[in-house]
Order: C-alpha cells, then sequence, then structure tokens
C-alpha cells in the first residue's frame, strides 16, 4: 500500500525544518586547510637557510629571513565560509531528533542544509557559537554527515567534537 501525502503538508515539513535551522540555528564559520601559496616578497633557495628579495615585492629586505613569510618562502592562507546550523549540545535531545547515536566521542550534533555537507565535509574544522553568548567553541567532524528528516534530500546531520 502507498501512501500520497499531499504536496501543502510536506511544504508546512519543509518550512518548520527550515525555521529550526534559519531562526533557531546560528551562523557556523567553517574553516578550510590553510592552503600554502608562494611568497609574493621573496624567494627561497633550495637547501639555504635565507631569502633573496624578489624584485618588485611588496616588502624589500636586504639579508637573512623575509619579513612577510618569516623565512619559510610561502605563506598560509585560511580559506572560511558562513553557514547556518541548528546546534544541539545536550546528547539527551538527541535521541528526540536523530535516534540513538553511537558516536562515543560526540559532544554536538548539528543539523544543517543538504546543500552545505561538501562544505561541512571539506572543514578542518568547525567555529559554532553556543547558546546567546559570544563564546565560541572549536569543533571537529567526528562521524560522516548523514541525510536527515522525511525523503532525506534536503538536510544533514553530523556529530562533532
Amino acid at each position: 500500500m502507498t501512501l500520497s501525502v499531499p504536496t501543502g503538508l510536506w511544504d508546512k515539513y519543509y518550512e518548520a525544518c527550515n525555521f529550526f535551522i534559519e531562526e533557531l540555528g546560528r551562523d557556523a564559520t567553517i574553516m578550510y586547510p590553510a592552503k600554502k601559496t608562494a611568497c609574493s616578497n621573496c624567494i627561497k633557495p633550495v637547501g639555504m637557510d635565507y631569502n633573496v628579495y624578489r624584485h618588485g615585492g611588496p616588502a624589500p629586505f636586504s639579508f637573512g629571513n623575509c619579513p612577510l613569510c618569516g623565512g619559510s618562502g610561502y605563506k598560509e592562507t585560511e580559506h572560511t565560509d558562513t553557514i547556518k546550523l541548528r546546534t544541539y549540545w545536550n546528547r539527551a535531545d538527541w535521541i528526540r531528533i536523530v535516534g540513538n547515536i553511537v558516536d562515543k566521542e560526540a559532544d554536538i550534533l548539528v543539523i544543517g542544509y543538504m546543500l552545505d555537507v561538501e562544505k561541512v565535509k571539506q572543514a578542518d574544522y568547525i567555529i559554532l557559537c553556543k547558546d546567546n553568548n559570544e563564546a565560541s567553541y572549536r569543533a571537529k567532524l567526528v562521524g560522516p554527515p548523514r541525510p536527515w528528516g522525511f525523503k532525506r534530500n534536503k538536510y544533514f546531520f553530523v556529530t562533532m567534537k
């Protein structure tokens, strides 16, 4: 027997789920792994402990380490993104939402839009805010993101530490 759910009912369901993320959720900052790019100010000769000024660089120097990269020859740049996540800090709340989860290392459960799941998978860590205070917490994924909700095509959840 196939049960047919009216479209209007699905619309109300998605409206409620979106409300929980958009209105009760918080902005989360995704921190991607830092990317190394060659220093724009110097050249680091292979096997040498010093840098050579790159003509036209922004911070001229004559000897020693480059003032821009500190002598490494490259600069690490962080890449970030901001998404909305509904965060659950109390494990007891998880059972009512996604059932019994066996990620014993997990301290946090988040729910977000499936459109953002690839961003979350690529994150080095995610900065989350708790309640109304401005304190932020660095969280890492414990398990893989999993589909959540009816139809399992619009939302995901993931556990974090």
